[in-house]
């Protein structure tokens, strides 16, 4: 019983060529969209853990997303109030 050592060790591609790979994908968000699924556009974060030698980042989460909505003209979304209502008499 030989081990053959020569195998595929990269990434499992099932498609040949693009254009096959690109008609499968399409094809699953028009299903995922016909079922009410919706996309979403989410600014970016800051990854856990990131930063230099100093272990600080050299930004913020907060300077990350205000850059992210000035390079695409989004709008800041307005903050809701946390808290209880006050009561009507």
């Amino acid at each position: 019983m030989a081990i053959d050592i020569r195998r595929n060790y990269t990434a499992n591609n099932e498609y040949e060529d693009k254009e096959a790979q690109q008609a499968q994908l399409d094809k699953k968000m028009k299903e995922f969209l016909k079922k009410g699924g919706k996309i979403e556009i989410v600014p970016p974060g800051a990854a856990q853990g990131a930063g230099g030698l100093d272990r600080r980042p050299h930004w913020t989460d907060a300077e990350l997303k205000e850059k992210w909505r000035q390079e695409n003209g989004i709008k800041e979304e307005q903050k809701k109030k946390k808290g209880r209502r006050k009561r009507k008499k």
